[in-house]
């Protein structure tokens, strides 16, 4: 599944998080084109390896981050904050554990001004729960900061440094419910400048997405009970504008993304367990709802991240247990500006509308297409014959009844299904 999804250099997609090793987790990088083809896969760390984000590094490569789960003898668990680098042809420049004993998370990595990186990670073996770790380009610890916010058990989701060289942290206030927003500024060297909490009284709220506005502020997304809650404030933290959104059943955004417009795409899941879909609810600079998408099939699918691309659209990140080999795949999709995308589609698959002649397009990992009614055509125009599953490759999907020549009249969508 995909945890964070950046844009790299090229216009494609490099995605950080995790996948299964027969039976045990693993971290997962994988790197595609603009058209979502890949051209690199790593899975990342020993048994048990869980990663939940990537950045880019410096000079090309990337670095994740997440934590590596070990017992000890006795039967004590305990987990480790793992970050490790990948150069950009694959190969491991390091990788570093911090963290003694009990439960230690990396949330988020960042590059900084200076060729390093900063995370942010949970802890229970220091005092203070947030763990602010400034690291060296080489991995090695520059600095660590542990951030105790009153009475708060506060976890960290998202980290960003700004242009006085300071950082800015956003999560929850309460670790397992109880919680509000929060919004952290530190200096440079990581020292607390101030703290800013949102939220409503009487609910479990808590922030898992945050992004930087064009004019330097700042926007929340996350949840407030079932509800989605998304809080903007300038530089300083104070509230511009707060917007509640209900939904059909429960709304719990994950991630927000700015848009060259000056407003905001909001990405997440609509439901719980397995009647979840993954859900989009695009909003104007002064919050209020321009439209809202669903994707989803019969099971739980979930948008982890989102971001706008530089062909004018956005990349979505995130799992499927709908299509895909039955398990929590990788799905990822990229949205037209204006969205357009169908909550069904013929044979059962997510497709986007046309938009201004573009093809319709989705991507997934282990796309299962037996059940598909209609044409499968592979890059060459050959007809794929043979579904059980589909290879890796790029293909051209056509319900019956449409033309096929020159896909006139047809609504055609475009699929690339990775290994």
């Amino acid at each position: 599944e995909g945890r964070s999804v950046r844009i790299t250099p090229d216009g494609g997609y490099a995605i950080g998080g995790r996948t299964m090793d027969g039976v045990r987790p693993r971290a997962w990088l994988l790197v595609t084109d603009e058209d979502g083809t890949p051209i690199l896969d790593r899975s990342l760390g020993s048994d048990t390896t869980y990663g939940n984000d990537a950045c880019l590094a410096p000079g090309g490569g990337y670095v994740v981050v997440g934590h590596q789960r070990w017992t000890e003898h006795g039967g004590q668990l305990n987990q480790r904050v793992y970050v490790t680098r990948v150069n950009a042809g694959g190969g491991s420049a390091w990788t570093y554990l911090y963290g003694a004993d009990e439960y230690n998370w990396g949330h988020a990595v960042e590059q900084t001004a200076d060729s390093g990186f900063i995370v942010v990670a949970y802890s229970a073996s220091v005092p203070g729960w947030i763990w602010q770790l400034k690291l060296n380009p080489d991995g090695s610890d520059a600095w660590t900061r542990v951030h105790t916010v009153g009475e708060w058990s506060p976890v960290p989701y998202w980290v960003r440094q700004v242009e006085d060289g300071g950082y800015v942290i956003v999560g929850s206030t309460g670790l397992g419910g109880g919680g509000d927003f929060l919004l952290l500024r530190t200096g440079p060297t990581g020292d607390s400048l101030w703290a800013r909490r949102y939220g409503n009284p009487g609910t479990d709220d808590a922030a898992y997405g945050a992004c930087r506005a064009l004019d330097g502020g700042y926007a929340l997304a996350g949840y407030a009970g079932d509800n989605a809650l998304v809080v903007r404030t300038d530089s300083l933290g104070d509230t511009l504008w707060t917007r509640e959104f209900a939904g059909p059943s429960r709304l719990v955004p994950n991630a927000i993304c700015p848009t060259s417009d000056s407003g905001f795409l909001v990405a997440g899941q609509v439901g719980t367990g397995a009647s979840s879909d993954m859900y989009f609810l695009r909003l104007a600079a002064d919050g209020g709802t321009l439209w809202t998408k669903r994707l989803g099939g019969g099971s739980a699918d979930i948008a982890y991240a989102v971001a706008e691309t530089p062909d004018h659209a956005y990349i979505a990140a995130g799992c499927t247990a709908s299509f895909g080999a039955g398990g929590n795949d990788l799905w990822l999709v990229k949205l037209a500006w204006e969205a357009g995308v169908e909550e069904k589609a013929e044979g059962g698959l997510p497709r986007l509308k046309d938009e201004g002649g573009r093809m319709n397009s989705t991507v997934t990992r282990g796309v299962e297409l037996e059940r598909f009614d209609g044409r499968i055509l592979d890059i060459t125009g050959r007809e794929a014959m043979d579904r059980r599953p589909l290879r890796p490759g790029v293909y051209f999907l056509t319900p019956q009844g449409s033309g096929i020549q020159g896909f006139e009249g047809s609504r055609v969508t475009k699929v690339v299904v990775t290994r």
